[in-house]
């Protein structure tokens, strides 16, 4: 469990940094050390904790990169690994629409523990940022009428490319 929650944490700061320069940064101060993206993960503890391992996990995996280092402060700039790690909207929106073209359908799924999308065996859920990332990607092909449900329960709602649906219903 502790491993699922450093990955959502990096996964989290990484996208963090995508919307602050790309940087990160450890800072140092008569509390301790903690994380800072565009805000400072000190809640309590346990997050600064969580936080502080997500970041030695990114460093370690090469997704970031220490670049200048003072007594109080290590600053990080994402690397290209963490920047392929984490998906844009436009990049999640491609991979909707690959898995489209593949599998011919997506499915959005309706579940006690929130929604998230389905792409052929690939599951959007496991990372709430990512989860998120994937619903906004969903939203926008669904906003601009590029999907279609075909198939909804309570469950789940299947979606095919909007220009398909008549052929499928016809067939």
């Amino acid at each position: 469990m502790r491993e699922k929650d450093v990955k959502a944490a990096a996964y989290e700061l990484l996208c963090e940094a995508g919307r602050g320069g790309e940087l990160l940064m450890k800072l140092s101060n008569e509390f301790g050390d903690f994380v800072k993206a565009k805000k400072a993960y000190t809640e309590s503890d346990e997050t600064r904790l969580l936080y502080l391992e997500a970041l030695e996990w990114l460093e370690g995996e090469e997704k970031v990169v220490a670049t200048m280092k003072s007594k109080d402060m290590i600053l990080y700039r994402v690397s290209d690994t963490g920047k392929k790690s984490r998906h844009t909207r436009e990049q999640a929106r491609d991979i909707l629409m690959e898995a489209l073209h593949e599998n011919g359908s997506i499915v959005k799924v309706h579940s006690t523990d929130g929604e998230y999308i389905q792409a052929g065996s690939v599951i959007y859920s496991e990372i709430d940022e990512e989860r998120i990332c994937f619903l906004d990607a969903f939203g926008h092909l669904l906003h601009h009428s590029m999907i279609t449900p075909v198939n909804e329960t309570r469950e789940v709602t299947v979606y095919v490319f909007a220009n398909k649906a008549g052929l499928r219903k016809a067939v």
